[in-house]
């Protein structure tokens, strides 16, 4: 039988991730977006996920792409009137 070699994802790096990454005393480039959204999204814990991702508009306001993303998670966490009025306004800055 071949030995399985898939590598494990650090278990401690998963537990530390949300306190790593959202951490003010930590530069938040250092935690890449992906592993954050992907930690959350994994967990499925979207209350994490949509701090997250506030973290990322307050670090990059002029960008929609994370500012989409933020109306997404809204959307997971069921906050659905505030993803509505949140994405309208984003709409209308760009509706492309």
């Amino acid at each position: 039988m071949k030995e399985n070699k898939i590598l494990k994802f650090p278990k401690q790096y998963c537990e530390d991730m949300d306190e790593y990454c959202i951490s003010n005393s930590v530069e938040f480039d250092e935690c890449g977006d992906w592993e954050g959204d992907y930690y959350y999204y994994n967990k499925k814990d979207w209350n994490g996920l949509v701090k997250y991702r506030e973290q990322r508009v307050k670090n990059y306001p002029e960008d929609l792409d994370v500012q989409w993303q933020l109306g997404e998670a809204y959307v997971l966490n069921s906050e659905f009137k505030k993803a509505l009025g949140f994405l309208e306004k984003l709409y209308y800055k760009d509706p492309g």
